[in-house]
């Protein structure tokens, strides 16, 4: 089986992911620092939540795409070896 493609020693799967990751955790603290600087404002207050939990919500999914990637990655995987094949036995 192949590995997955590189660049910059890093396979483009993790720098994407740690991409989403870092993003999103900035996003949440973000929603937290602002919490704790407004915390008398109740209106402020329940909006910045709302962005945490759906920050949180979309963290969830992440598992889900990293399995529909992999599956992709794993098609491609197969027809390169197929062409690879279908090469060596034109040569």
């Amino acid at each position: 089986m192949n590995e997955i493609p590189k660049l910059n020693g890093k396979s483009w799967l993790q720098k994407g992911m740690l991409q989403v990751i870092l993003i999103l955790s900035l996003a949440a603290y973000g929603a937290v620092m602002t919490l704790t600087k407004n915390s008398g404002e109740d209106i402020a207050l329940e909006k910045r939540l709302v962005t945490l939990e759906t920050v949180m919500e979309s963290l969830k999914t992440i598992p889900t795409d990293v399995a529909g990637i992999k599956v992709s990655i794993g098609g491609l995987e197969k027809s390169v070896d197929e062409m690879k094949r279908t090469l060596n036995t034109l040569k």
